[in-house]
C-alpha cells in the first residue's frame, strides 16, 4: 500500500513539474510573440530551442494555453504567435550554429506545420467580422515580416529548404485571408500594409515578389484582385528615379510572369474598356447601334487579342481590318481605338505617334492622287475630307466605301477591292515598322490603369 502510495506521489509530482514548466514556458513565450508592427531587430529572443532536450515542454506547454483559450478567434491568434515563435527559434538557432542542419531542418519543419494550424484555426470564424479583419491585418503585416526574415536566412542554412518554407508560409496564410475576408478586403488590408512600410526600390521589389507568390496560392476569385495590387505596385515603382538597370530587369520579369495569367488579359480587357467607355460617350453611342453581328465578331477579336502571351501588332492590324465586318463598324472602331490610345495609360503607348497615324480612309485618299484635309465640327470632333484636283470633294470614308467620288477612283487601279487592301498592308507598315520601338511584347509594365471607384 505504501509502495502504491509511492508511486502515486512520484506520478504526481512528475505531472505537476511538467505543469508547472509548461505554465514557465508559456509565460515565457508571450515574451517575444510578434506586435503587431514590430521589425526583426526587436523581436526578443527565446531561451529554450529545438535542439534542447527540454523543447518538447515549450510544445507541450503552447497546446494546454491553445486548449484554454475557448475563443475561437483567440485560438487562431495564438497559433499566429506560435508560428511566429517557431520563425524566431530557426533565426536563433542559424545565428548560433548554422552546421547544426538536424535541428534547423526540425526547426523549419515545425513552423511550416504551425502555420498550417493557422489556417485550419481561422477555417471556422466568420467571413469579415470586425474580429477577423483585425486577425486579417496583423496576419498581412506579419506575412512580409515572415518572409523577411525567411530571406535573411536563406544566406545562412539550406536555401532550398528556406524557399521551401517560404512558398508554403505564403501559401497557408493567403488561404488563412481567404478565410478571414472577402477578397476586396484582403486587397485593402495589404495595400494599407504596403503603405505603411519602407517605399525605397528594393523594399518595394520584395514586396512584389511576395505578392507574386500570393497570387500563385489564391483562389480564383481572390487572385484578380492579387493580380490588381501587384500590377499598380510595378507601375509606381517602376517611376522611382533611382530604379537601376538590374532593378528593372525584375520588374520586368514579375510583369511578364503576371502577363502570363489569364485573369490578368480578362483584367486589362474590363479596366481598359470601362476607360474608353467613359472618355467617348458619343462613340460609344454610335457602336451601340452596330448590328448584333458586328458587334459579336469585334468582341470576340479584342478577347482573343488580350489573351495572347504576346501582342503582334502587325499580325493583330492585319485580322481587324479582314474582319468580316461592315465599313462603318471599321470607321467607328478605328476612332475610338485611336481616341484610346492618345489618352491610355499604357506607357509603351504613350511615346508612339498615335495622334498622326493615319486611318485606312485617309490612306486611301492620298494613295489615290488626291490632297487629304482634316478639318473640325462645331463641337470640336476633327474629320477628314478627301479634295479632288477639280476642288470637288468627298468624305475619306464615304470615298473609301464608294458612297462618293467614284468617278474620281484611280483608273490605274485593276481591282478597288485589292487597292483598298493594299491601302490597309501601307496603315499596318505605318503602325510597326521595323525599327519603330514598338516592342511585340510590352517592356514597361505599366498597363493596367486603375479602376477609379
Amino acid at each position: 500500500m505504501k509502495s502504491s502510495f509511492k508511486g502515486c506521489l512520484k506520478i504526481f509530482s512528475l505531472v505537476l513539474a511538467v505543469s508547472c514548466l509548461g505554465i514557465f514556458c508559456i509565460l515565457g513565450l508571450n515574451n517575444f510573440a510578434f506586435a503587431e508592427n514590430n521589425s526583426v531587430e526587436e523581436l526578443a529572443k527565446p531561451v529554450i530551442l529545438p535542439n534542447s532536450p527540454l523543447y518538447f515542454l515549450k510544445d507541450v506547454g503552447r497546446e494546454v494555453q491553445y486548449l484554454f483559450a475557448f475563443d475561437p478567434v483567440k485560438k487562431a491568434e495564438l497559433r499566429l504567435d506560435f508560428a511566429n515563435q517557431k520563425l524566431v527559434e530557426i533565426k536563433k538557432l542559424a545565428e548560433l550554429d548554422q552546421n547544426n542542419t538536424k535541428a534547423i531542418d526540425k526547426a523549419i519543419n515545425g513552423y511550416e506545420k504551425e502555420v498550417q494550424k493557422v489556417k485550419e484555426a481561422t477555417s471556422v470564424l466568420k467571413k469579415d467580422s470586425p474580429q477577423s479583419l483585425k486577425l486579417l491585418d496583423k496576419i498581412a503585416n506579419q506575412m512580409f515580416t515572415h518572409q523577411q526574415i525567411l530571406d535573411n536566412l536563406a544566406s545562412m542554412v539550406d536555401k532550398s529548404k528556406i524557399e521551401t518554407a517560404q512558398t508554403k508560409s505564403a501559401q497557408d496564410l493567403t488561404i488563412t485571408s481567404y478565410n478571414l475576408a472577402s477578397p476586396e478586403n484582403i486587397k485593402n488590408v495589404i495595400a494599407n500594409n504596403i503603405i505603411k512600410s519602407d517605399n525605397a526600390v528594393p523594399t518595394q521589389i520584395k514586396k512584389i515578389e511576395i505578392i507574386n507568390k500570393i497570387s500563385q496560392a489564391a483562389p480564383d476569385e481572390l487572385k484578380k484582385e492579387i493580380i490588381t495590387l501587384q500590377d499598380n505596385l510595378i507601375a509606381e515603382t517602376m517611376q522611382s528615379p533611382s530604379l537601376t538597370k538590374d532593378e528593372q530587369e525584375q520588374l520586368n520579369k514579375y510583369f511578364q510572369e503576371i502577363k502570363s495569367n489569364p485573369e490578368y488579359g480578362e483584367l486589362v480587357f474590363n479596366n481598359l474598356a470601362r476607360q474608353i467607355i467613359n472618355n467617348n460617350p458619343d462613340i460609344i453611342e454610335k457602336i451601340n447601334k452596330l448590328p448584333d453581328s458586328d458587334k459579336e465578331k469585334l468582341i470576340n477579336f479584342s478577347k482573343n487579342a488580350l489573351n495572347q502571351p504576346e501582342i503582334d501588332f502587325e499580325n493583330l492590324i492585319n485580322q481587324f481590318n479582314s474582319l468580316d465586318i461592315s465599313d462603318q463598324s471599321k470607321e467607328l472602331i478605328f476612332e475610338l481605338a485611336k481616341q484610346a490610345l492618345n489618352n491610355s495609360t499604357f506607357n509603351f503607348l504613350k511615346n508612339q505617334n498615335i495622334s498622326n497615324l493615319p486611318n485606312p480612309a485617309s490612306a486611301y485618299c492620298q494613295e489615290q492622287g488626291y490632297k487629304l484635309e482634316i478639318r473640325q465640327d462645331l463641337k470640336g470632333n476633327q474629320y477628314g475630307v478627301c479634295v479632288f484636283d477639280n476642288k470637288e470633294e468627298c468624305d475619306e470614308w464615304k470615298f473609301y466605301r464608294g458612297e462618293c467620288g467614284q468617278e474620281y477612283k484611280n483608273k490605274n487601279s485593276q481591282v478597288d477591292s485589292q487597292s483598298q487592301k493594299t491601302t490597309r498592308d501601307n496603315v499596318t507598315n505605318s503602325l510597326v515598322k521595323p525599327n519603330s520601338g514598338l516592342p511585340k511584347t510590352t517592356a514597361t509594365p505599366q498597363v493596367m490603369p486603375k479602376t477609379a471607384k
